[in-house]
C-alpha cells in the first residue's frame, strides 16, 4: 500500500533528474529512456491512481444537518454507503453476417463506516465467465483526511475452491483488505470488468444491507446499436425488470455529445437515479432474500420467450451432446442385460451416473458447456452438466426419452416464469419412460434413491429444454412431511448410579436418508462420537459414547438406519427420595431463533416438509416406582402438529410416544403469532421430567 504524498514525491524527482542529466549521459541518449520511465508512471498515475477516487469532501458536504454523515444518525446501521455507480458501457463488433455484443461494467462505491469495522474491511469481486478484470482502485481514507491507497500487490486474484466436494474452477475472484479502517472513516473501491457474454448474470444492486444515499446505474451504447435494421442499424435491444422496489423511476434517455459527427461514434445513455435508499433488515429463517430485496434484472433482448433461452443455450453449448455414441450404446447394454422392467433399467443407469465422481469444473466454457458423455465416462468425474447429459445418453441409448433441466436452487433466488432470462446454476434430467411415468433425477446426488430431489429443488421452476427450439418452465414436484420421515425408537435405563444409558435407533426417510448417507461418507470414528455428542442437549453433561452402527451406505433403496448408545449423568436428578428422570436429550428439532421477535415482516422457511416419529421405552427402575407422569398433549395448526403421551407399560415401563411434523415449508407472517404460541407450548412439554420415588 503507498500514501499519495509518496507517489508525487517519485514523481517530482523524475522531472528534476530528467532537466539536471549531465551532458555525458545527454550524449549516450540515455535520457530517452528517462523520459519513457516518465511517460509510463505518468500514465500509471492515471490508471491505478487517485484519480479514479470521488472527492470525500465534496460528497460529505452534500449532505448536512440532519442528513449528516454521522453515526448519531444512523443508530441502527454499521454503516451507510454514500456513493454507488454501476455503468455499463456496450460496445458492438461486426463482421459481414453477424454482430457480437460486449460490455465494459465499472462499479464505484463510497462507504463510511461507524461501528463493527472489521465486519466490512474485506471485499470480494466475483467474476463469471467471460469475464475479465480490467482495472482496480481502492483505498481508506481515514477520518483525518489521510489516505491509504492499494498497490496492485494488495489484490488477491483467486481461481479454485472447495467445499463438501472436489472442485476445481476457473470462476475467479478477486479479493481485497481496506487498511487501516476505523470508527468514521471511508472506504472506497473502483473496478472495471470487460464482459464477453454480457446480460447473462447481470443485475443492478438497488437495495443493500445498509442505506445508500445516492444509488445510480447507467447504460451506455452506440445508437446504431438500436437501430432498426431496415433503417441501417443492428435492430438490438436489453430488457430489464425491476424486483421489490415501491415508486420506481423513469429511466432516463439522452444522447450523448459526438463531435466527430459520425454515425458510428453516436451514442446514448439510459439512466436511473435512487437517494435514500433504506437498508435491507433480513430476518432469520426466512426465504432467499432475493425475493424481498430490491434489485433490476438484466438480459438479452432476443430471450423473448423460454424457446429463445433454451434456443440459445442449445446452439452454443448443447449441439451434439444428445449423440448416442457406440461405446455409449455399448455401455448401456452392458449395464441393463438381464434387466427387464423399465424402473429397473433406469435405476441401473441412474445408479452409474451417480457413481461417477463429482467435480465442479469450470474450464473456458465449462461453466456452461458439459463434457462429451465418452470423456465423462474416461475420466470417471463431471459436474453436474456432465453427469444429467452422460444419464441422458444412457437412457437414449435403450429408447428412455428425457431432457436436461436448467435450475436454480432455492438459495440462489427463483426463476421468474415471466421474464425469460438465463439465471441457472444446476443441471438434472426429466425422463420420460415409456409407460408414461415422469421421473425427476440429480445425479450429482451420490445416495439418492430413484425419483428423489434435494429440498432445494423441490417446489421450484426449471427449464426443460426439449429440443434446440422448445423450452418451457415447469414445476419440479413437492414432498409431504410423510416423504421426508424421522423414526426414532430409544431405551432408557438407569446404569450404576445416576447414570442413565440410552439405546438409540434412528431410521432415515426421504431427505434426511441420503443426506445423512452422504454425512457419513468420509466421517471418522471421533467425528461421529462427537456428532453424537452435539445431538444431546447442552446441559446434560459427562457423555459417553459406547457404540454406534449404520447401515451400508450404498444401500439407497431402503432408509437409513443409524444406531448408538451413550450415557449421561445429567440426565436424572436425586431430589430426597425424589428421581427426575429427563428420558428425551436428543436435539432433533430445529433451533427456534427464529422465534425471539414479537413480530414478523417475512415468511418462516424450512428445508421441506418432515415428520419426527419417537417412542421412548423406560425400563424399570430398582427400588423405585412411578410418581408422576406427565400429562398428554396433543397441538395442531395449518403448519404444525405436535403429540406426546406417557403411559406404564404391562411390564412396570413407561411408554412415551411423540409426533412432531412440519405439514408446510412456508409459514406466512400472518401465522406467526400462532407459531410463537404453539412453540412454547410444545417448549415447556419437553422439558418435562418423569417423577419416581423410592420404595
Amino acid at each position: 500500500m503507498k500514501k499519495t504524498p509518496l507517489s508525487f514525491f517519485l514523481f517530482t524527482k523524475l522531472i528534476f533528474l530528467y532537466f539536471h542529466l549531465p551532458e555525458k549521459v545527454k550524449k549516450m541518449k540515455l535520457h530517452n529512456n528517462l523520459l519513457a520511465l516518465l511517460l509510463l508512471y505518468f500514465l500509471f498515475l492515471n490508471g491505478c491512481g487517485s484519480s479514479n477516487f470521488a472527492n470525500i469532501t465534496e460528497l460529505e458536504n452534500q449532505y448536512q444537518n440532519s442528513e449528516k454523515l454521522i453515526p448519531e444518525n444512523y443508530p441502527e446501521d454499521d454503516a451507510v454507503i454514500v456513493y454507488r455507480k454501476q455503468k455499463v458501457d456496450v460496445s458492438v463488433h461486426s463482421g459481414s453476417l453477424y454482430y457480437e455484443i460486449t460490455t465494459e461494467e465499472s462499479l464505484h462505491s463510497v462507504t463510511k463506516l461507524f461501528r463493527n469495522i472489521e465486519d466490512y474491511a474485506s471485499y470480494k469481486i466475483y467474476l463469471h465467465e467471460g469475464d475479465h478484470l480490467k482495472e482496480i482502485s481502492a483505498r481508506t481514507v481515514k477520518e483525518d483526511g489521510t489516505e491509504v491507497v492499494l498497490e496492485s500487490k494488495d489484490f488477491y486474484h483467486t481461481t479454485g475452491s472447495s467445499g463438501g466436494s472436489t472442485v476445481f474452477t476457473d470462476e475467479r475472484a478477486v479479493t481485497f483488505t481496506f487498511p487501516q479502517v476505523a470508527k468514521n472513516c471511508i472506504i472506497e473501491f473502483n473496478y472495471t470488468v470487460t464482459k464477453n457474454n454480457p446480460f447473462v448474470h447481470d443485475e443492478w444492486m438497488m437495495q443493500s444491507y445498509l442505506p445508500i444515499k445516492k444509488n445510480i446505474f447507467e447504460l451506455m451504447a452506440p445508437r446504431i446499436l438500436v437501430i432498426d435494421e431496415v433503417k441501417g442499424g443492428f435492430g438490438w435491444t436489453w430488457r430489464y425488470k425491476p424486483y421489490n422496489f415501491i415508486d420506481m423511476p423513469d429511466v432516463v434517455q439522452k444522447n450523448l455529445i459526438n463531435p466527430s459527427g459520425s454515425t458510428l461514434d453516436a451514442k446514448f445513455v439510459n439512466s436511473w437515479v435512487l437517494e435514500d435508499v433504506p437498508a435491507f433488515e433480513p430476518e432469520p429463517q426466512m426465504p432467499d432474500h432475493d425475493l424481498y430485496k430490491g434489485y433490476m434484472k438484466f438480459t438479452k433482448g432476443e430471450f423473448k420467450s423460454w424457446d429463445d433461452v433454451a434456443d440459445w443455450y442449445w446452439s452454443n453449448y448443447y449441439i451434439g451432446m444428445n449423440v448416442v455414441s457406440d461405446e455409449i450404446r455399448k455401455k448401456a447394454t452392458e449395464l441393463t442385460t438381464g434387466l427387464k422392467s423399465e424402473e429397473e433399467k433406469i435405476q441401473a443407469l441412474y445408479n452409474f451416473a451417480q457413481g461417477i465422481r463429482y467435480v465442479s469444473l469450470y474450464l473456458g466454457n465449462g461453466g456452461l458447456r458439459p463434457h462429451e458423455p465418452k470423456t465423462v465416462i474416461s475420466n470417471s468425474w463431471g459436474d453436474c452438466k456432465d453427469k444429467a447429459t452422460l444419464l441422458l445418453v444412457l437412457l437414449k441409448a435403450i429408447d428412455i426419452e428425457s431432457f436436461p433441466v436448467l435450475a436454480l436452487t432455492r438459495d440462489d433466488g427463483r426463476i421468474d416464469p415471466s421474464f425469460p432470462s438465463y439465471s441457472f446454476n444446476h443441471m438434472i434430467l426429466k425422463v420420460k419412460a415409456p409407460s408414461g411415468k415422469i421421473y425427476w433425477l440429480d445425479p450429482t446426488l451420490q445416495f439418492a434413491p430413484l425419483n428423489e430431489i434435494p429440498s432445494s429443488l423441490e417446489g421450484m421452476n426449471v427449464l426443460v429444454v426439449y429440443s434446440e427450439k422448445s423450452g418451457k418452465i415447469e414445476r419440479i414436484p413437492s414432498s409431504v412431511a410423510q416423504d421426508n420421515l424421522v423414526k426414532i425408537d430409544q431405551i432408557v435405563s438407569l446404569v450404576g448410579g445416576d447414570s442413565t444409558q440410552f439405546n438409540v435407533a434412528i431410521t432415515f426417510k426421504g431427505d434426511e436418508n441420503y443426506e445423512y448417507r452422504s454425512f457419513f461418507k468420509d466421517k471418522t470414528p471421533k467425528e461421529i462420537d462427537d456428532y453424537i455428542k452435539s445431538m444431546v442437549i447442552g446441559d446434560m453433561g459427562n457423555i459417553r459414547v459406547k457404540s454406534w452402527s449404520h447401515s451400508n451406505l450404498d444401500s439407497i433403496n431402503v432408509p437409513f438406519r443409524f444406531n448408538f448408545t451413550f450415557s449421561t449423568s445429567g440426565a436424572a436428578v436425586r431430589q430426597g427420595d425424589l428421581l427426575l428422570l429427563y428420558a428425551d436429550p436428543l436435539q432433533l428439532m430445529s433451533k427456534l431463533n427464529w422465534l425471539k421477535k414479537d413480530t414478523r415482516k417475512y415468511p418462516i422457511e424450512f428445508s421441506q416438509p418432515y415428520r419426527i416419529e419417537k417412542t421412548t421405552q423406560i425400563l424399570p427402575l430398582t427400588n423405585f416406582s412411578t410418581r408422576n407422569l406427565p400429562e398428554p398433549i396433543s397441538l395442531e395448526n395449518q403448519n404444525f402438529s405436535f403429540k406426546k403421551s406417557f403411559q406404564s407399560g404391562p411390564k412396570n415401563e413407561i411408554l412415551v410416544s411423540e409426533v412432531y411434523e412440519v405439514k408446510s415449508q412456508w409459514v406466512l407472517p400472518g401465522h406467526y403469532a400462532a407459531t410463537k404460541q404453539f412453540f412454547d407450548k410444545v417448549k415447556a412439554k419437553l422439558n418435562e421430567r418423569v417423577i419416581f420415588t423410592r420404595n
